[in-house]
């Protein structure tokens, strides 16, 4: 009976150790994140890569404001951007600050042209964020938690970055987020000017 028992004991040993060596070589040969097929591992793009297109598009970014045909919403990002962002899922704090940066301007945009905030979801329909018509913004929540995304939501204004950065003051000390912060406050204080007269 113990040799019967010691048979199995080594049997069992040797499935187990051979399962185990599979399990390694497909970790190792794994090229994607299965979370998320949008992120792509360092051998892909790099994480500084990502960051360098992240800033830029942030820093760059002119959101349209003169109103010809409507309010376009502001969810046509590029591909790589939006790759970007998700990347930077590993870099929480750079994508915040970027995302924050985009959104300010966003708002500014809707305070110049017309003095109001206006909703940023293309799909109003879904429960939460839409992560594929809405993935900027998606992002943003996953960092921000301003909404429960397994709830529907009324409505999300583009202040909603201007919230944030009044919730979270050391955001302040990125130049180009108290630059837009600041051009924010003087139109909203233009805006009162003009409703009290």
């Amino acid at each position: 009976m113990t040799q019967h028992l010691i048979f199995l004991s080594i049997i069992l040993l040797i499935i187990s150790s051979c399962g185990q060596n599979s399990f390694d070589r497909k970790a190792k040969s794994s090229d994607t994140v299965s979370s998320d097929t949008a992120i792509g591992l360092p051998n892909v793009i790099n994480l500084q890569d990502n960051l360098i297109i992240a800033r830029e598009f942030a820093e760059n970014f002119l959101p349209d404001t003169t109103m010809q045909d409507g309010l376009k919403k502001m969810n046509n990002f590029p591909d790589n951007v939006v790759r970007a962002f998700k990347a930077l899922r590993f870099d929480r704090v750079n994508q915040e600050k970027y995302l924050t940066l985009v959104y300010l301007k966003i708002y500014r945009g809707h305070l110049q042209c017309c003095h109001q905030s206006y909703e940023l979801r293309v799909n109003l329909n879904s429960i939460g964020i839409d992560s594929i018509t809405d993935p900027l913004l998606f992002e943003y929540n996953l960092i921000t938690n301003q909404f429960d995304n397994n709830k529907r939501i009324e409505r999300i204004s583009s202040g909603i970055a201007d919230s944030w950065v009044n919730k979270n003051k050391k955001l302040l000390s990125y130049d180009k987020i108290e630059g837009e912060y600041k051009i924010i406050k003087t139109i909203q204080r233009n805006i009162e000017n003009i409703v009290i007269q």
